[in-house]
Parts: C-alpha cells; structure tokens; sequence
C-alpha cells in the first residue's frame, strides 16, 4: 500500500526539527531524522513521486515552526517589560501547596485588549484556584519559559511549547471573579472536577487519591512522591498517564452500552465519535488520548463508507492533525512515545508476526507486538527516563 500520507507526516516532522532548537535531544532527533531520511530514500527507489512529497512536507514544516514562532515573538514584543492587569481562565494542571500555586491558563484579556493565548501561571498567595476559575490579576509579568536549569539537563521551555505555552505569567494581585469558559472546554473541566471529587470522598489515602486521579485523567501534579518513585523504580510510570489503553476500554465500555439498543452503524459512529470527542477535553488533550481517537474514529468510519483501514496512513493523519495545531507538540515526550511506538507496531508486527506462523498465533502477537513498541521508543526511553 502506498503510504504518502505516512511520508507527508515524517516529512514535516524533519522540517520542524531542521529549525526548532532543540540540541538537547540529539538522540531522539537524529533517530527520527534517519528514520525519515530512511524512508524518503526507499520511496525515491521505488516510487519517484514521493520525492515532491517528502520536500513538500519538509518546507510544510519548517513554515510552521516560522509561523507559529513570528506570532508570539509579535505577541511577547508588545507585553514583555510591562506591567501587566488582565484575566485569565483557569484550564489544566493546577497545583495548590501551602503558598505556591501553578497553572495553565488561557488568557482572555491583558490590559484592556483581547487576546487567546495559552500560558503556565506560577504565584505565590493564600487563594486555592480551581478548573474553570476566572482569575482577574494586577502587577503582572509575561516572560519566556525556563531552558535548561543545569546544562544538558530538563529544556522547560521546550516542554511547555509542547504544550502550547511559549509564555509564563506572574503577578502579586489576584482575585477569582467567578467560572468560565466556552463549550466543550469549560463542560469537560467540569467532569474533570467531578472524577476528582468522587476519587476524594471514596479513598481517604493521599496515596491512592492521586494514583487514581493519574490512572483515569492522567492528572499526575498531585502526584506524591511515594507514589511516583514507585511506579519509576518498577519501570511502569506510563501506568499513570491516559493513552490509547483508555481509549480502547472506553469505546469497548460504550460499545456494550450501546448494543442494548441496537443503533445504526452510522449513529453509532456519530455518539462515539462525540464521546472521544469530549474524552480528549477531560483528559487535558494529551497527544496519545487524541491519536488513539482519531484512529478509533477513522476505524469505525473505514467500516459504514467500505473503505480500507490502514494504521500507518490512520496515525500519520492524526499526527498531521496535531502537528497543524502546535508544530512544538512533536517535542512533549508523550506525542513521540505514543507516535514512535503505535509506528513500530504499524509496520514492523505484521512482518515479523509472518516469520512465526508455526508458533501459537496469540502468543507470537503479544510478543511482536511488545517488541515492535519497545524496540521503535527505545531511544526515546534511554534518552528521557
């Protein structure tokens, strides 16, 4: 099968990776790179046309790191070294210590004028803020995120582009103004709290709290430190971050619900579609929870429309999807675990599977497809953990 759209998508990655700086991760980025490089040269073999592709995707993507980069160099131009008075909604990630408090935001207003930007808010009070909180602030600064705090070590700044925050925010006023947001952002929030609120009246260890916070929304920033050294002494600290794993006993969970009423395919497709939909919200858009419905949705879609399903061109449209939305996301280590793994499955268990037919075909899946995720993430892994 020819595969463009997989060549289109590592492509774009190269072209990102040509101008974004990111020297830190010369394992992961000359993986990837020779892993496209590789790809383009078999293509040029053996199918001359997706030489234009692969150029094309490669320009695609060096336009949007330039893009996306020209817009918030405008924007930190015009608030860097002000003091700022605004309001911003309270949208992912909050952490409340005993003084310190932390936050992505989405900034509706600084100083009178409209703006949409999202943004990692640090400040130091009394208040506890929570999902969907109005917070009206004064004497307040914008300023790019941390690199490196020791060399070689953790880029934040990389990290929190990856998460669509090219800015930091703090300030010495507050006041919570009341709830906001707009639809499905602010109702997703609200299921959030609700999860979080069950979880808390149900268990009474801080332990288990925010195990089970991390197991069903990934929500980790609660996360104790007991907690976490164990599941990353055990090698298992994926276990507490939502993947395609939810995904996939999410649509099983429905599925069952829904065969009660025997729908038609095609509204099926529609109710699934919208519950992945909203899944992504609750989940705070981690990468692997979108990837996985996107392909789910094209799965289920591929059926009704009798169109042939294929994984590699399935993922490379959803990474062409989030890519689009925030070129840095290829940067988050849960888009290239989530990508590199579901790629190594898509392309390397099929083959291998077929050198092992005269073994138990159950067995040989489980263990090729364990090998294709481990072997396709495995210098990402040495690389970050």
């Amino acid at each position: 099968m020819n595969r463009h759209l997989l060549n289109l998508a590592l492509s774009v990655i190269a072209g990102i990776m040509a101008v974004a700086n990111r020297a830190d991760i010369v394992i992961v980025k000359t993986f990837i790179i020779l892993l496209v490089f590789l790809h383009i040269f078999t293509s040029i073999v053996f199918k001359r046309h997706f030489f234009a592709v692969s150029i094309l995707g490669i320009v695609l993507g060096i336009v949007l790191v330039l893009n996306c980069d020209a817009s918030c160099n405008k924007f930190y131009n015009d608030v860097k070294n002000k003091d700022l008075n605004g309001e911003i909604i309270v949208t992912k990630d909050v952490k409340n210590l005993e003084d310190y408090h932390s936050f992505y935001g989405e900034l509706q207003k600084v100083n009178d004028e409209k703006t949409s930007r999202t943004v990692y808010v640090t400040y130091y009070g009394d208040k506890d803020i929570k999902l969907n909180d109005i917070v009206s602030f004064k004497k307040g600064e914008i300023t790019l995120c941390d690199e490196n705090m020791n060399k070689g070590g953790f880029n934040y700044r990389n990290y929190y582009k990856s998460e669509n925050a090219h800015f930091k925010l703090t300030f010495d006023e507050m006041k919570i103004e009341g709830s906001g947001g707009s639809f499905p952002s602010k109702q997703a929030r609200e299921i959030s709290m609700a999860i979080k609120e069950r979880i808390n009246n149900t268990f009474s260890s801080e332990d288990t709290k925010t195990f089970f916070t991390g197991l069903f929304l990934g929500d980790k920033t609660m996360l104790t430190p007991y907690v976490e050294n164990t599941f990353k002494s055990m090698g298992i600290s994926h276990v507490l971050a939502v993947s395609g794993m939810h995904v996939v006993l999410l649509i099983t969970l429905l599925g069952s619900l829904l065969s009660l009423f025997k729908p038609k395919p095609l509204i099926f497709n529609i109710i699934l579609g919208c519950v992945l939909f909203l899944f992504c919200f609750v989940t705070g858009l981690e990468p692997s929870v979108i990837r996985a419905s996107i392909t789910a949705m094209i799965v289920t879609f591929s059926v009704p429309f009798d169109r042939e399903y294929d994984s590699a061109t399935a993922l490379s449209f959803a990474a062409l999807f989030m890519l689009f939305l925030n070129p840095y996301v290829v940067f988050g280590v849960s888009f290239q675990l989530s990508f590199m793994a579901a790629l190594g499955i898509s392309t390397m268990a099929g083959k291998i599977t077929e050198k092992f037919k005269f073994m138990p075909k159950q067995f040989v899946e489980v263990v090729v497809v364990t090998f294709s995720a481990t072997f396709a993430t495995l210098p990402i892994i040495i690389k970050t953990f």
